[in-house]
């Protein structure tokens, strides 16, 4: 048998507040951002803006201004994309983009180990483990199940209601 509703509704609220409390310490220390979109192409190597857009759901325009900025930090260069046709430049990360994204990496784990300096191995692992599932499992609900919700999120008119 599965979860029961309470038990759902507090492992959303648990999890909402973490999520919000880790982007707002994340917020203070770097620009979230700026580190997606680094991260982004650091992952899956040359991307162009459009594609850099998609993959963090931001607008165009946000992410030509991350981009520049990275670019003049020398943290990404531009290059040209198949055939060089306008607007197909690629968006690279250079060994500076690497060593950085490296170093906040490592930055987060070590504040991470004061976080939870009373644990376990045992209980780090277990949590890597969980959460781990849970992001699998929502990705997996995101490309097969999404449909199934929409009519629940709908309001008495059948329409979303927007935020």
């Amino acid at each position: 048998m599965g979860p029961h509703r309470e038990e759902l509704r507090t492992l959303v609220a648990v999890v909402t507040r973490l999520l919000g409390d880790a982007n707002r310490l994340l917020a203070q220390a770097v620009d979230p951002m700026r580190i997606g979109v680094l991260r982004l192409v650091v992952a899956r190597g040359p991307l162009r803006p459009l594609q850099i857009a998609e993959g963090l759901d931001l607008s165009p325009s946000a992410v030509i201004r991350q981009v520049c900025a990275l670019e003049e930090d020398e943290l990404v260069r531009l290059a040209s994309g198949p055939g060089a046709l306008r607007g197909s430049w690629l968006v690279v990360a250079t060994a500076r983009g690497h060593e950085e994204l490296h170093e906040l990496d490592q930055a987060s784990a070590d504040v991470l180990a004061l976080v939870v300096d009373r644990w376990s191995g045992e209980d780090v692992r277990r949590l890597t483990t969980l959460l781990t599932r849970l992001g699998e499992d929502c990705l997996r609900f995101q490309r097969t199940a999404a449909a199934r919700v929409q009519p629940s999120l709908a309001g008495p008119t059948g329409v979303r209601p927007t935020s």
